[in-house]
């Protein structure tokens, strides 16, 4: 029952096949070929991961987007101070978050050091970005 729905839902790309193969793949409820298929969509999607300062707070976001150019322009709308410090061509989102977690203040925004920020930039190999 499930394949032959998954079958019809292969024709189309929508937000709900999206919706389907994620809540389904994270389930473990997809045939290996609907998983490898999934995991090839999603590949495509390159994720950067960002470090944005607040120097207002002195607090780092660390967060990841496709385009963190115009993710910095979405932040500036409520708050102007804010600016890119390094970009990574890779999603290292999670991995950092772990790393310090008990710098978490509120969501992806950490309570870091100078020094920190330093370390993160050149121990993971990120790009010091300037505008």
């Amino acid at each position: 029952m499930i394949e032959q729905l998954l079958a019809n839902i292969e024709k189309y790309i929508t937000i709900s096949e999206i919706l389907f193969f994620t809540i389904g793949f994270s389930l473990g409820y997809l045939p290996n070929k609907y998983r490898k298929k999934w995991k090839r969509k999603r590949a495509i999607r390159k994720r950067k991961t960002y470090l944005i300062y607040d120097p207002i707070s002195k607090l780092t976001k660390i967060g990841f987007s496709n385009k963190p150019e115009q993710r910095i322009k979405a932040i500036n709308t409520g708050n102007p101070f804010a600016k890119i410090v390094a970009i990574h061509k890779d999603d290292l989102e999670s991995k950092l978050h772990l790393k310090y977690k008990k710098y978490r203040v509120k969501k992806e925004w950490f309570q870091i050091s100078y020094e920190q920020r330093r370390n993160i930039i050149k121990t993971y190999g990120f790009k010091s970005y300037k505008e």
